[in-house]
């Protein structure tokens, strides 16, 4: 009789035991869920740039499919670039933050897209295309990871330059290309080089060669290719 009720009371307690322990986790997993409700998801940590952006996200698009691509800027302002600078344009700009890089747009007359500019962040793994054709290798590659090659200047270089700020330095080196549907420019952007010193001397292209490609801008307007500072990129 003994070794029944020892039996008994063992099935009780064990089954005690497995409740107490459900009900613990139920009760952390509700904690949780309930921790992460309260905190807020910043979408630039949650979305990426994808490796083909430039497939779908081109210049003359309305406005309103670029929202429908890329979603709602994080940053909407216009620039007035012609009260600072002789040559300078207006525009409005919108400016996208992604777990891997950064996108600009640039629309003059805020109803479709003159200048598309993107920016990666080379700790991230994704990689992000560009080209100046989709169907040609020659000016693309893999932005972060491909070097200027002296191909690029052997083309149509309508110009090449250097800034120096407070923040830092960068260069840029626009090409003309013709394209299926059109002409349009387009810039190889990086914020520095082993021989970027030597460039700012001589203004020698050469110099370039060899650098790493960081940024790229499309644009329907020779000489406009606006850039993404790396404190526009936090």
């Amino acid at each position: 009789m003994s070794e029944f009720w020892n039996s008994a009371l063992s099935g009780v307690a064990g089954g005690l035991i497995v409740l107490l322990v459900q009900k613990g986790i139920e009760l952390y997993e509700k904690y949780k869920r309930d921790k992460e409700g309260r905190v807020i998801k910043l979408t630039r940590y949650l979305k990426t740039i994808p490796n083909d952006i430039l497939d779908s996200l081109e210049v003359g698009i309305s406005l309103e499919k670029m929202k429908e691509i890329l979603g709602i800027a994080d940053i909407v302002y216009e620039s007035k670039e012609s009260e600072l600078f002789e040559n300078g344009r207006d525009a409005f700009i919108y400016l996208y933050h992604f777990s891997n890089g950064a996108i600009k747009v640039a629309s003059k007359e805020n109803n479709s897209i003159d200048t598309i500019t993107i920016f990666s962040i080379f700790d991230k793994k994704t990689s992000i295309r560009f080209y100046p054709n989709p169907f040609e290798e020659e000016g693309s590659g893999v932005l972060g990871k491909t070097k200027l090659s002296e191909s690029i200047f052997e083309n149509n270089v309508v110009h090449h330059f250097s800034e120096r700020t407070a923040r830092e330095t960068y260069f840029g080196v626009e090409v003309y290309y013709g394209r299926m549907g059109g002409y349009l420019n387009y810039t190889y952007f990086g914020r520095y080089s082993e021989n970027f010193d030597k460039y700012e001397e001589t203004k020698d292209p050469k110099h370039l060669v060899g650098a790493l490609i960081e940024g790229f801008c499309i644009s329907n307007d020779e000489g406009y290719a606006p850039y993404i500072s790396e404190y526009e990129m936090r």
